[in-house]
């Protein structure tokens, strides 16, 4: 994105890095309450655990939230599933939700046709 914006009017630009800034707010917000959810199982057994998550979790949540019960950085599970997306609209519209990705720009027209 950095290489981006400096080609972007001014407008669109300002834009784009609230549009990056909302993003990253739904990557910050996932991964806390994650670290809260896993942090409430902390010394449990696994079994338990995966049960809660089955049953608590969303389900493109619960691959971070088994990486963190197993000490790794659930960010970086859900950094990958962000780029995952990336490559197609439909991947994109999967997850839009979980980190709130709505992006409508005065400054952008787009002609259908």
């Amino acid at each position: 994105m950095d290489d981006v914006v400096p080609l972007l009017a001014a407008d669109l630009a300002e834009e784009l890095k609230a549009y990056q800034f909302v993003v990253v707010s739904g990557l910050n917000r996932q991964v806390a309450n994650l670290a809260a959810f896993v942090a409430e199982y902390s010394g449990r057994e696994r079994k338990e655990f995966a049960a809660a998550v089955s049953s608590n979790l969303d389900k493109r949540l619960q691959g971070a939230a088994f990486a963190m019960f197993d000490g790794k950085d659930g960010s970086e599970v859900l950094r990958k599933q962000l780029l995952w997306a990336s490559y197609g609209e439909s991947r994109l519209e999967s997850i839009r939700d979980l980190y709130g990705m709505s992006w409508k720009s005065p400054a952008v027209t787009i002609e259908v046709g």
